[in-house]
Formats: C-alpha cells, structure tokens, sequence
C-alpha cells in the first residue's frame, strides 16, 4: 500500500492556488493604492481646504482664490513629495469666499503620481467634504 499524493493530484491543488492568487493580487494592489491615498494625499488636501476655510471665516470678503496652490496665505496647498510618491494638486472649481464668511463654491483635486485613485476636496456641504473616488 503505496501512501501520498500522485502527480495529477499535486497539479491539480497547485493550479486552484494560482488561480486564487490571481484573484487576490489585483484586489490588494487596489487596496494599497487606496490606503496610500488615504495615508497621504487626505489629510494634506484637506490641511488645503482648512487653510481656505478659515482664511475666509476670519477675513470675510467677496473673493474669488484663483491660485490657492501659489497662494502664500494657503501654505497647505502646495504639491508635495511624500514617501508615496508626488502628490499632484488639481484646482478644478476656484474656491470663492463671500461677504459673510462662507466659502461658496470650491473644488479641489489630489492624486499621488501614476495613480488612479482620486482624492476630492469640494464645498458641497458646508464647510467641505473630500472624499476618494
């Protein structure tokens, strides 16, 4: 009486835990690539965002900020290099500050270089949201 495994019983296991891999890489690739977001480029548009909003609550006035990234009253706003990569910011909608205080309108963009996970900074809701899409 002959014990262990035949060949074909070792390929066949050997085959369905490769193709588990398979599975599994690309999930934890995008995993990490949104935890690298998460980690770097979040806290760093919204310290962006933080500095807008409250500029605008302390000093009201009806402005628009047309370059918040090269505004030296926003040192948050800067595009960085983090241990990540090279954090790209995107002003897509000009944040606008009113009268009373109350930044109005206001998008702003982040992602770390080569990736495709977007980080969303945007006066929706008051004062602002971001959020990874």
């Amino acid at each position: 009486m002959k014990k262990g495994f035949t060949l074909v019983e070792l390929l066949v296991v050997i085959s369905i835990i490769a193709i588990l891999v398979s599975l599994a890489i690309p999930a934890y690739l995008n995993y990490a690539r949104r935890a690298n977001a998460t980690s770097y480029v979040l806290p760093i548009l919204r310290g962006c965002m933080m500095d807008i909003v409250s500029h605008c609550s302390s000093e009201p006035a009806d402005e628009a900020y047309t370059d918040p990234l090269t505004d030296p009253r926003f040192p948050n706003c800067r595009n960085v290099n983090t241990q990540a990569g090279n954090l790209q910011l995107t002003v897509v909608q000009i944040p606008v500050c009113t009268a009373r205080g109350v930044l109005s309108q206001g998008r702003i963009e982040g992602r770390l270089g080569g990736s495709d996970v977007l980080v969303v900074c945007t006066v929706d809701t008051r004062p602002f949201r971001c959020f990874l899409q």
